[in-house]
C-alpha cells in the first residue's frame, strides 16, 4: 500500500496535530518523491512552493511522522537521515560510497527472533530491520570503493 496525502493528513490529524499548509506539502513531497529522501531533499522540494518555509518545519513535520509510524529512520550509517517512505515492511542495502539504499524483499529476514536468553527479559522486541552495508554495482565498478 502506497503513502498518500489524504492517509498522512488523516493520521495527523487524528493524533491532535494541526494540518498547515506547509505540511501538507512536505506530505506531498514524501508522496511523489517516495523512496529514502533526506530532511534537505524534502525541505528543497516544497521550498518551491513554500520560499518561507523553514528547514526546522520540516525535521519536525518529519519527526512527528516517525512517532506516527508513517516514515521510519533509515540508513543510520549515513551522515544525513533519511526517511522509509513505503510502509511495506522490508529491508535495506545501504552503499557506503555513494549512500544509495537499496530496498530488500526478503521473507526470511522478517522471520529473525531476538532469542529470550540474549536479553533475560530485558527488552521488548516491536520489530526489526536489517541494513546491509557495503558497495553498489555501480560504485565496485566504476571503482569508487576505493577512494
Amino acid at each position: 500500500m502506497k503513502l498518500t496525502v489524504r492517509t498522512i493528513t488523516e493520521r495527523f490529524r487524528a493524533s491532535g496535530r494541526k494540518v498547515t499548509p506547509q505540511r501538507v506539502a512536505v506530505f506531498e513531497a514524501i508522496c511523489e518523491r517516495g523512496g529514502h529522501p533526506t530532511v534537505d531533499q524534502i525541505y528543497q522540494e516544497v521550498r518551491q512552493r513554500f520560499p518561507m518555509i523553514s528547514l526546522n518545519t520540516v525535521y519536525q513535520t518529519m519527526e512527528a511522522l516517525v512517532r506516527l509510524k508513517v516514515v521510519s529512520p533509515v540508513g543510520h550509517g549515513l551522515e544525513a537521515a533519511r526517511y522509509e517512505t513505503d510502509p511495506v515492511p522490508h529491508h535495506h542495502a545501504v552503499c557506503i560510497a555513494c549512500k544509495r539504499i537499496i530496498d530488500v524483499f526478503e521473507a526470511a529476514l522478517g522471520r529473525v527472533k531476538l532469542p529470550r536468553a540474549a536479553v533475560k527479559d530485558r527488552f521488548q522486541v516491536l520489530g526489526h530491520r536489517v541494513e546491509f552495508y557495503g558497495y553498489c554495482a555501480d560504485c565496485r565498478s566504476s571503482g569508487a570503493m576505493n577512494h
